[in-house]
């Protein structure tokens, strides 16, 4: 996923804005390491909504699949979409999930996993990814 920049004008309240920051970085080394940290933190939570995003589409991507398909045995324990679901695409497939219950049901009729919740395949799915999945 590439990340795209877009020139921006500042006008002259902005100007004034930025150079009162400026200032305070360098004024208050403390307030500059805080403000770096509260920009880490928030580009970590884009990444991290981001992933949950993409878990969401492949799910209901492979939940439309599975309704459509011949009935079948399927094994997977993890959520829809991901590790031996026949439907998970991509590197979902590599994403070792394990068995949690949660709030969604499996639209296959002979699953052997229960019940499951997405969330659970947020934080495999960051490890699998390594660093870069945080700052896509």
């Amino acid at each position: 996923m590439s990340r795209r920049t877009r020139a921006i004008t500042l006008t002259e309240a902005h100007l004034r804005v930025v150079e009162e920051a400026e200032a305070a970085f360098a004024e208050d080394s403390s307030y500059a390491v805080l403000m770096a940290r509260q920009a880490m933190t928030i580009t970590n939570k884009r990444a991290v909504w981001q992933l949950r995003l993409e878990l969401r589409t492949a799910e209901a991507s492979a939940r439309t699949q599975c309704v459509a398909a011949a009935p079948f045995m399927c094994g997977n324990t993890g959520p829809c979409g991901t590790g031996n679901c026949r439907f998970a695409a991509g590197d979902l497939a590599n994403l070792a999930v394990e068995a949690a219950s949660g709030a969604t049901e499996r639209p296959c009729q002979m699953a052997l996993g229960g019940s499951y919740s997405i969330e659970n395949a947020v934080r495999p799915l960051q490890a699998l990814r390594g660093p870069q999945a945080l700052s896509a």
